[in-house]
């Protein structure tokens, strides 16, 4: 198999796991927050597109699950369920729409691990489209739930 192929759900690098000491009240968060690089700025994206290190082709195969906090609009999403303080998403986008998709159609993907930024840990898998949401919707690739 190239590398960075593979299926939904795991990361080019490993598969998607998270540890028990991450779960609410865990002590995952509060390290977490001590690691991030800019707690106090919130007004500026990570570098490299928030990925943490490099990033893989990956393709998406179809009746897997993604999910999106934000609009349609938007390139970037995770398999579904990958928990919050896992990606690297402004404060306040958890009140932003939420979104579940199933792959369709095989859509090719940038993958990768999510750096952890905004006061949030990091370590989740993200997913760059080379479409919007909105356009892989419409033409058929992906379907909403």
């Amino acid at each position: 198999m190239a590398r960075g192929a593979g299926t939904v759900g795991r990361s080019p690098r490993r598969a998607t796991a998270y540890p028990a000491a991450a779960l609410p009240g865990g002590c995952g968060e509060r390290r977490g927050v001590l690691r991030s690089s800019n707690f106090s700025d919130h007004n500026e994206w990570p570098p490299n597109r928030s990925f943490d290190g490099d990033s893989s082709k990956f393709t998406l195969l179809p009746s897997s699950t993604i999910d999106r906090y934000g609009t349609e609009y938007g390139t970037f999403a995770s398999p579904e369920g990958v928990p919050y303080r896992y990606r690297a998403l402004k404060p306040g986008s958890d009140g932003r729409p939420y979104n579940v998709y199933e792959v369709v159609k095989p859509i090719t993907v940038d993958a990768g691990d999510i750096k952890g930024w905004f006061g949030y840990e990091g370590g989740g898998t993200q997913y760059e489209l080379l479409d919007k949401i909105i356009n892989l919707v419409r033409d058929g690739s992906l379907k909403r739930r």
